[in-house]
């Protein structure tokens, strides 16, 4: 998937159009999709990922008020690529 996303954004670029890419790590509220409720509700969540590495994760809401800035100042953010993860 990671391939596909960089590949997207490389053609973007190519095409010369005006743009700010955001690029947010794992959102918060994907635990709670339907599919992993029973594993939620057994006290399980689980992940592809190592039991000893950190799981970066972002609200929706830090996104959607990351992409209100960029679609009131677009000048400002064009041409950027901006990694978006909380911090602890």
């Amino acid at each position: 998937m990671l391939d596909a996303k960089h590949a997207v954004e490389r053609r973007i670029r190519e095409l010369g159009l005006t743009h700010t890419i955001l690029a947010p790590v794992y959102l918060m509220q994907n635990a709670f999709n339907p599919w992993n409720v029973g594993a939620l509700s057994a006290g399980r969540f689980a992940l592809a990922l190592p039991p000893d590495r950190a799981l970066q994760q972002l609200a929706i809401e830090d996104l959607a008020s990351v992409a209100a800035t960029v679609a009131v100042r677009p000048a400002a953010f064009a041409g950027e690529r901006i990694a978006l993860a909380a911090t602890s």
